[in-house]
């Protein structure tokens, strides 16, 4: 509402008689403008309260107070969003669905976003007060970082890291690097290959044992 305003907001209140004692229940519509805030006046003409003999009525002040809401945090007309990606969508980047006041978008998330990354969707605030357009909404990243993983999982996250390990062996019987890694020449270009390698596996495993686990739940 405070985003989008109200034609017809309903609103209730107690008269003051004139000796200060509560009075009549009244209720009234009024129209609420886009991009209030918490703090601001509104006035309604002739809806206070009744004057002497023979005066009009006063008027009636409505204090706003907004709502927070779980999902956007409001900062003027920016609002705020938190976003959670998993580790291979912030490696590798992607295109993410994103939730505006204007319903769903599509956000690019570039390869190697870091955590507590930003990211500005122009226009997509709410509407500034006595002023043309609207402010932004900021998406922040948090990096899921999984908790348990497979055997597997650990093996690919090692040749990613650059170890050359068997799943098999203890995890404190590690075997040297491999010699690729320590070539003077191309060690850095095969290390960043390798990596990327082992990352792209990685994704395509992740992708690959959630689909069979979503199948395996579904036959029951």
């Amino acid at each position: 509402e405070a985003a989008r305003g109200v034609k017809d907001k309903e609103i209730e209140w107690y008269e003051i008689t004139p000796d200060g004692r509560r009075g009549a229940r009244q209720t009234t519509t009024v129209a609420v403008p886009p991009g209030v805030d918490s703090g601001m006046q509104m006035r309604v003409q002739g809806k206070g309260g009744v004057g002497d003999s023979g005066a009009q009525r006063g008027d009636l002040y409505l204090q706003i107070e907004v709502a927070p809401d779980d999902y956007f945090t409001r900062d003027g007309p920016d609002i705020h969003v938190q976003v959670e990606l998993d580790v291979v969508t912030a490696a590798l980047g992607d295109t993410i669905r994103v939730l505006t006041l204007d319903g769903l978008v599509d956000l690019k998330v570039p390869a190697g976003t870091q955590p507590e990354a930003k990211f500005r969707l122009r226009g997509k605030g709410l509407p500034q007060m006595n002023a043309n357009g609207r402010g932004s909404q900021y998406v922040h990243i948090k990096v899921k970082i999984p908790t348990q993983l497979t055997p597997r999982q650990i093996q690919l996250l090692r040749e990613f890291r650059g170890d050359d390990v068997d799943v098999e062996e203890d995890d404190e019987r590690r075997r040297p690097r491999d010699a690729r890694f320590r070539d003077a020449n191309n060690g850095e270009a095969s290390h960043s290959a390798a990596a990327a390698a082992a990352i792209r596996r990685l994704a395509k495993y992740f992708t690959s044992n959630g689909e069979a686990r979503n199948a395996n739940s579904s036959g029951g």
